[in-house]
């Protein structure tokens, strides 16, 4: 009755506050996922469009080395070839 819904408001309240916490949490990480990820493969495309472009006969092009790990590598072993 009219009692219940007096006991059971601030579980309510507290419910809709976690919830929207929740959501707005992941919304937020997806984002910094999204730019996470997206900076890792920017280089990747990078190094995929001048090896395409190798491939067709242009070997002048070379990769730029911005990073010092297995990308980077990898651009470098192809700018050597």
């Amino acid at each position: 009755g009219a009692y219940d819904s007096d006991f059971y408001q601030p579980a309510n309240t507290i419910l809709n506050f976690t919830l929207i916490i929740a959501l707005l949490n992941l919304i937020v990480g997806s984002g910094l996922i999204y730019v996470i990820i997206s900076k890792k493969i920017d280089p990747l495309n990078n190094l995929k469009t001048v090896m395409k472009n190798a491939a067709s006969g242009n070997l002048k092009e070379r990769v730029s080395i911005k990073h010092n790990d297995e990308i980077g590598d990898i651009s470098l072993a192809f700018n050597t070839m």
